[in-house]
């Protein structure tokens, strides 16, 4: 008996073969986590977060000696003694998504006393 399905057609199985590899090649593509140029946020935008395993020289040069030194791993290391790491970070520039206004202060500043309940913590 012959099938009816179209999944069955040539062509049709030479386009899902074709899309399952441009889903593939999009899953392992670096480009889409890394950017090509790191800055941290300016004033007001919390930091992102640092897409892992790709981007491990972005902040310092030695980050994993320092990840070793933080977790602990290699101090009880009796054949080659452990040596604590120098940091080399990174400067990054800064970005600004919008101009930071200043803030207006009263002139004289006057700090009144008694303006919060008095509790248990006084």
């Amino acid at each position: 008996m012959a099938s009816t399905c179209l999944k069955n057609l040539p062509a049709q199985y030479c386009n899902d073969q074709k899309r399952e590899h441009i889903n593939r090649e999009y899953l392992v593509y670096k480009g889409k986590k890394v950017p090509n140029k790191t800055m941290l946020p300016g004033f007001g935008i919390n930091m992102g977060n640092m897409a892992g395993a790709y981007t491990h020289s972005i902040l310092s040069q030695n980050t994993p000696d320092l990840e070793s030194y933080l977790f602990g791993i290699g101090t009880s290391n009796l054949v080659k003694p452990f040596k604590k790491p120098s940091t080399r970070t990174n400067n990054l520039d800064t970005v600004k998504f919008f101009e930071q206004t200043s803030a207006e202060m009263p002139v004289p500043l006057v700090i009144e006393k008694r303006q919060r309940p008095i509790g248990p913590f006084s």
